[in-house]
């Protein structure tokens, strides 16, 4: 698993190489000359209640690049003047949120040293054409319908906004589940994207992996990205 995960990370970090992976591999979800928005984000950042609301707000259906959690998709669409937005959530409650989807399966370390190569990999296309959008967790699960709202003001596009209900946020959750079941059977408490009282239980070992001092240089590094994006999702507010 830890061989297979960083042999994702690299091929995410490069589009030349993702694509025709992509492509050979017959990839869902995967930007095109087709795709009507780009929504991507480090795993555990809110992707499925994005992807869900969005579409959910729409009165037609669209075609959203997302969920393959690499920046490739983000540079890429960048490249092909389409609307990206992009995720982020504090380096933390992220990788822990990942390390626990995950069970054990790839260190601590390599999860966040993910979250670092994701975003700083990601960054330079914000200063290309129209750039990127950005949008902090707590903005996209608090109020999802301001984040559409500039899209539509950066991309010059006319999204329907969604609107943040307590109705609409549980039909989001609910589509999750069904889409979850539809791909495992059943669902399970530690992969669904949704708040879990399950998951809550594993955070403070996760946590004490996360500051532990063998971590402190990359913590670093992800904080300061993560400060970089908070400020780009501030400034367009």
């Amino acid at each position: 698993m830890s061989a297979r995960w960083a042999l994702i990370e690299y091929l995410g970090a490069n589009p030349s190489l993702y694509f025709p992976l992509a492509r050979l591999l017959n990839y869902d979800r995967v930007v095109n000359e087709d795709t009507a928005v780009v929504i991507e984000g480090y795993p555990r950042s809110s992707n499925s209640f994005a992807r869900w609301a969005f579409e959910l707000a729409q009165p037609d259906k669209v075609s959203i690049a997302h969920h393959r959690h690499v920046p490739a998709q983000v540079i890429r669409g960048v490249e092909l003047d389409k609307p990206v937005l992009v995720l982020i959530r504090e380096p933390q409650a992220a990788c822990i949120s990942q390390s626990i989807f995950l069970r054990g399966q790839v260190s601590m370390g390599q999860i966040v040293r993910a979250y670092c190569s994701f975003y700083q990999t990601a960054l330079p296309a914000r200063e290309l054409g129209k750039g990127f959008e950005v949008a902090l967790f707590e903005q996209v699960t608090s109020d999802f319908g301001r984040i559409i709202a500039r899209l539509n003001e950066r991309f010059g596009t006319n999204f329907t906004p969604f609107e943040h209900t307590p109705e609409n946020v549980e039909r989001c959750f609910k589509l999750e589940e069904e889409h979850y079941r539809r791909r495992h059977g059943q669902v399970d408490e530690l992969g669904v994207a949704r708040p879990s009282d399950l998951r809550a239980q594993d955070k403070e070992r996760q946590r004490e992996a996360f500051q532990s001092a063998a971590l402190s240089e990359l913590r670093q590094k992800a904080q300061a990205l993560f400060d970089t994006y908070t400020a780009l999702a501030t400034n367009t507010a």
